[in-house]
């Protein structure tokens, strides 16, 4: 699942609302910025926000989906900025485009193709402008 930072603000929101509802500690402002959150920080969230959804406690379906896609979206949102690129050895880094895959999909209606990523060449890996050839190698 492809998740955009947009998306994840949206869901953090979502999640913060709910578990507001059972916990003051989620009104703090240090806890408003979806960036530098865990998986741990969503789980604590989620459960707080599901005290209060949950069908089983009185809570209406309709809410717990929407807290229960929304805790989705974050833990894919934070796979995906784990695989952010990061600097390897000798001034190259992952793709930030193909994340190393070497490929991208293209949806063209119902369909999905993969297409040979056009910023690394299907390399994999990008190299800083700076080095010379030589230190490539």
């Amino acid at each position: 699942m492809i998740v955009s930072a947009r998306q994840a603000k949206e869901a953090w929101t979502l999640l913060r609302q709910w578990a507001r509802l059972v916990d003051e500690k989620w009104d703090m402002d240090e806890l408003a910025r979806v960036e530098g959150r865990s998986k741990g920080d969503v789980t604590d969230a989620y459960r707080a926000a599901c005290k209060h959804c949950h069908p089983d406690r009185g809570g209406d379906m309709v809410d717990f989906v929407k807290v229960d896609r929304a805790k989705h979206l974050l833990f894919a949102w934070l796979e995906r900025e784990a695989d952010a690129p990061v600097p390897v050895h000798g001034g190259v880094t992952k793709c930030p485009r193909c994340t190393g895959l070497t490929y991208v999909l293209l949806h063209r209606g119902a369909r999905q193709m993969r297409m040979q990523c056009p910023s690394c060449k299907g390399n994999g890996e990008i190299y800083d402008e700076k080095q010379t050839e030589g230190d490539r190698m």
